[in-house]
C-alpha cells in the first residue's frame, strides 16, 4: 500500500490514459547486466565500470551514446538535405565534465536519431578541443548554435557552427575572470556535418565589450532577425547574436551584436539588450512565480513568436540564470517577454513585460531553433543532468551522465474569457499579458484575455511515440475517498508495472476544499520506494517529492531535494470556476518530465534501487472528468545497441592541468 498523509476531501476522475513504451520488452524485469544479488548497496566501490549502464538509462529521450553530456548545441534544420541536426556538449569515455567537444546526430523526424559517425567511443564528435591544436580553443568547444548558411548568409549546403572557444580554465561566475578565457569562433561543413573545418581567421569575436568586468561571455545564439532590421531601418539584412554574460557586482547581461548577411565575420557590438540588477526577480509576488535572474546568464536566446490576438510578432528571451539563492534553485531556466524599441544611436532596448520559469526542475541550458520544415515553428531543447551527488563509484558504474528532455514547441498561449482573482493575480507583474475584451462579438464583454509563453512536447514526436507503444490503458474512476494512492491495474486485476511510460489526465473543478492532488510513480509494492508528484491548489504549487525515491536516498548516497514550481489555474468567466488541469507525465528510466496546461514544466531524476519499483498510482481531490489517450515511447536510436557503453578512462595530470581544468574522470 502506498499512502499519503494530509489528504482531505473526495476524489473523482473518470478517465486516465497510460501508455507503456516500446523498445523496452523487459520493462518489468531488471535491466540486463544488473543482478541485485551480486551488488552490495553499501559497497558501491566494488561495482565495475558500466555495471549499471542499463538500469536507469533513458531510452526514448535523446542522449549521447555514453560518457558525460550537457548542453544541446547547434540544433537546426538543413533544407538542402531535408535533415535535422542536433549537437551537444560531450566528453566521451568520461563520466564527469572535462575537455568539451560537440557530439553530433541527425534525424528526419526529430525522434529517430543516428549518430553521424556511429556510436562507439567518441566517433561522432563534430569538433574537439585539442591541447596541441589552436590555442584559442585548446581547452574546450563550449556551447553555441548553428545555421544552414555559408559565411555570406547563403543557403548552398554549407552548415555554419558558432561556438565559444576556451583557452583558459577554470571559469565560473563566482571566480575572478581570467582575461582571454572565452572567444567566439566559427566552423563550417560542406558535407552535411560529416566533417568540420575551423574558420581560418578565428576567433571571429575575440573579446567581450570594452569596460565590462565580466562574470562570463559565452554560448552564442545567432539568427536572421527581420524584425530588428525593420526596427533599425537597415536596408541590408543582418544576422543578430546574443551571448550569456554578466558584470561583476552589477548584474547579468545579454550583449547584442549584429553582422551583415553578406559577411557574417564582421560583428558589431550594439549594447546590452537589457540591464537587470543582481539576483532580481520580475514578479510582484516573488521568486516562486518568475524565478531569480541570478548573477550571470548562460545559454541565452532572443526571438519572436507570433501572437494570436492581433497577429503581431512578440519578442521573447530565454536564459539560464546562475546564482539563485532559493533552495533547490542555484540556477534557473527562465524566460521573459519584452517590448523592443530602437534608440537614435542605433541601440536596441528590451523592456521585460512578463516573465516566468521554463522548467521548475533540472532541465537547463535550453536552446531553440526555427523549424522551417513545419511552418517556422520554434523548437526548444534542454539538458537534464543525472543527479548523482558527485558519487564517483556510482557514476562509473552507470557509465554516462545526462540526457535531453523531449523537444518542445514554443508558442504564445492564449486563454480567452477569464476573470481576475480576488488577490488580483492577473493584474500583477508575472507570466501573463492581459487584455480587456471590449466587444461582445467573440467573448463576454469586460472579461479578460490572458496570454503567456506556451511550451509543450512536440506534437509529432508525441504521435510517433504513440504509434510505438506496446501497451495502452484507459482507466475510469468514480468518486472515492482520497488518502491512498490507488495503484493502476489492468483488466485482469494485475498491477501495471513499468519504468518507461506516459500518463495523461484532465482534472476538473478543483475546489478550495482539496488540499492536494497526487500521482505516484516508480513505486515498490510496499511503498518503501516511491516518487510522489503533488499539486497543492491552495499553495499554487506542484511538487515532486523524492525523499522515498530510492534506497540510495535513504542511505544518503543520493540527495532528495524536493522539486517545486508555481502553477495557478485561471478562472473562466462562463463558469466562474477554475480551468481544467491537463497533466502529462513522462517517465523514462530515471528521467521524469511533467507538463501542465502548456505553461508549466518540471524535469527531474530518480534512481529506484529495487527491481520491483515499477508501480504507478494516482488519486485526485474533488473533480470530474476526464482522461485522454496520449503517448507511449519507443527506441530513439535504432542503430545503437541498448548497451552502448564505452571504455572509461582517466586523464593524466598533464591532460587535466593537474586537476585544475577538470577532474579527469
Amino acid at each position: 500500500m502506498v499512502c499519503f498523509s494530509k489528504l482531505v476531501g473526495l476524489a473523482s476522475i473518470s478517465k486516465l490514459a497510460l501508455l507503456l513504451a516500446a523498445g523496452a520488452e523487459a520493462l518489468s524485469t531488471p535491466a540486463a547486466g544488473f543482478d541485485k544479488r551480486k551488488v552490495d548497496i553499501n559497497n558501491l566501490e566494488s561495482l565495475g565500470n558500466n555495471t549499471l549502464f542499463e538500469k536507469w538509462r533513458p531510452r526514448y529521450h535523446f542522449a549521447a551514446p555514453a560518457g558525460w553530456m550537457n548542453d544541446p548545441c547547434g540544433a537546426m534544420y538543413d533544407p538542402t538535405r531535408d535533415e535535422y541536426h542536433l549537437m551537444y556538449q560531450w566528453y566521451p569515455n568520461h563520466v564527469m565534465w572535462g575537455n568539451m567537444s560537440w557530439g553530433h546526430a541527425v534525424s528526419k523526424d526529430l525522434i529517430t536519431w543516428t549518430d553521424i559517425h556511429g556510436w562507439k567511443d567518441g566517433s561522432s564528435q563534430a569538433l574537439v578541443g585539442n591541447l596541441n591544436g589552436a590555442p584559442y580553443d585548446k581547452l574546450g568547444i563550449f556551447s553555441g548554435t548553428a545555421q544552414p548558411v555559408n559565411l555570406k548568409g547563403e543557403q548552398d549546403g554549407t552548415l555554419l557552427m558558432f561556438y565559444t572557444a576556451i583557452s583558459a580554465l577554470p571559469t565560473n561566475w563566482k571566480l575572478p575572470y581570467i582575461p582571454g578565457t572565452e572567444k567566439q569562433a566559427f566552423a563550417t561543413s560542406k558535407d552535411g556535418g560529416k566533417s568540420w573545418q575551423r574558420y581560418e581567421k578565428n576567433p571571429v569575436i575575440p573579446a567581450p565589450p570594452a569596460g565590462w568586468n565580466i562574470t562570463g561571455w559565452r554560448d552564442p545564439f545567432f539568427k536572421p532577425f527581420p524584425e530588428l532590421d525593420t526596427l533599425l531601418n537597415l536596408k541590408e539584412p543582418h544576422f543578430y547574436l546574443v551571448l550569456g554574460s554578466g558584470i561583476k557586482n552589477v548584474g547579468p547581461r545579454m550583449p547584442l551584436y549584429s553582422a551583415p548577411c553578406s559577411d557574417l565575420t564582421q560583428w558589431t557590438f550594439i549594447g546590452a539588450l537589457w540591464e537587470p540588477g543582481m539576483n532580481e526577480t520580475f514578479a510582484t509576488d516573488g521568486v516562486e512565480i518568475s524565478g531569480s535572474q541570478g548573477f550571470n546568464f548562460e545559454v541565452v536566446g532572443f526571438y519572436t513568436l507570433p501572437g494570436e490576438v492581433n497577429g503581431t510578432e512578440r519578442y521573447f528571451t530565454n536564459f539560464g540564470a546562475e546564482g539563485g539563492s532559493v533552495e533547490g534553485h542555484d540556477r534557473w531556466s527562465l524566460w521573459n517577454e519584452g517590448k523592443v524599441t530602437a534608440t537614435e544611436n542605433g541601440a536596441v532596448l528590451y523592456e521585460p513585460i512578463a516573465a516566468g520559469v521554463s522548467d521548475c526542475g533540472n532541465l537547463y541550458a535550453m536552446t531553440s531553433f526555427l523549424d522551417k520544415k513545419h511552418n517556422d515553428r520554434r523548437v526548444q531543447w534542454g539538458w537534464s543532468q543525472d543527479e548523482l551527488n558527485g558519487n564517483l563509484p556510482l557514476s562509473r558504474a552507470i557509465g554516462y551522465n545526462g540526457a535531453l528532455g523531449l523537444p518542445r514547441e514554443l508558442f504564445v498561449k492564449t486563454i480567452h474569457g477569464v476573470v481576475d482573482t480576488e488577490d488580483k493575480y492577473l493584474s500583477k507583474k508575472g507570466p501573463f499579458i492581459v487584455l480587456v475584451n471590449e466587444s461582445k462579438e467573440r467573448h463576454r464583454k469586460n472579461t479578460l484575455t490572458a496570454s503567456t509563453k506556451g511550451f509543450r512536447p512536440l506534437p509529432e514526436v508525441v504521435r510517433i511515440l504513440r504509434k510505438t507503444a506496446i501497451g495502452a490503458y484507459t482507466f475510469s474512476y468514480g468518486e472515492r475517498k482520497s488518502g491512498v494512492a490507488e495503484m493502476l491495474k489492468d483488466e485482469y486485476g494485475n498491477v501495471i508495472q513499468s519504468d518507461r511510460f506516459s500518463l495523461s489526465t484532465t482534472i476538473s473543478r478543483v475546489g478550495k476544499a482539496v488540499s492536494e492532488l497526487g500521482f505516484v510513480v516508480r513505486a515498490s509494492p510496499d511503498g518503501e520506494e516511491q516518487t510522489k508528484i503533488i499539486y497543492h491548489p491552495q499553495k499554487h504549487r506542484i511538487e515532486v517529492h523524492r525523499e522515498q525515491s530510492s534506497q540510495l536516498v535513504a542511505k544518503k548516497i543520493l540527495g532528495s531535494t524536493t522539486v517545486w514550481g508555481h502553477f495557478r489555474p485561471l478562472i473562466l468567466a462562463r463558469t466562474n470556476e477554475e480551468e481544467d488541469i491537463n497533466v502529462e507525465i513522462f517517465v523514462d528510466g530515471s528521467l521524469i518530465e511533467i507538463f501542465v496546461n502548456d505553461r508549466f514544466a518540471a524535469t527531474t531524476r530518480v534512481y529506484p534501487w529495487r527491481e520491483d519499483s515499477l508501480g504507478i498510482g494516482l488519486w485526485t481531490g474533488l473533480g470530474e472528468k476526464v482522461g485522454k489517450n496520449n503517448l507511449g515511447g519507443g527506441l530513439v536510436w535504432p542503430k545503437r545497441p541498448v548497451n552502448s557503453s564505452s571504455k572509461l578512462v582517466w586523464d593524466s595530470p598533464d591532460r587535466s592541468g593537474n586537476g585544475t581544468w577538470w577532474a579527469g574522470y
